[in-house]
């Protein structure tokens, strides 16, 4: 119905392929050459974050094809840490952005886990 993309989310496969919906991608406003990085509360293991960033972690890329634009990253070893902290299935999973947190001048957002 279309709604699915007006809602900020990620999704990922088990192969540890991160795609970023074109909400998101408003969101935290990714440019090209933007990276993200992402972040597990230490006292919270189950809550993660995810940021942007010019310098340090994974680089986003962003392909267009007509009138369809992908943004996307391949990073089998981090799906295995979430998939491990998370109790997630081996079956493509999806998390919804939560709203923005700051911290000591940074952005963050939660990544809220769709359930099935």
């Amino acid at each position: 119905n279309g709604k699915n993309n007006r809602r900020p989310t990620l999704t990922f496969s088990k192969k540890g392929l991160f795609s970023i919906n074109p909400a998101m991608s408003d969101l935290i406003k990714l440019k090209p050459g933007d990276k993200v990085v992402f972040l597990k509360d230490e006292e919270k293991p189950k809550n993660w974050y995810i940021t942007k960033s010019k310098e340090d972690g994974f680089p986003i890329q962003i392909t267009t094809r007509g009138k369809y634009t992908s943004r996307k990253f391949q990073k089998r070893p981090l799906y295995e840490i979430m998939k491990k902290t998370l109790g997630l299935s081996e079956i493509s999973n999806s998390f919804s952005i939560g709203p923005e947190t700051r911290y000591e001048g940074d952005t963050y957002y939660q990544l809220i886990l769709n359930k099935a």
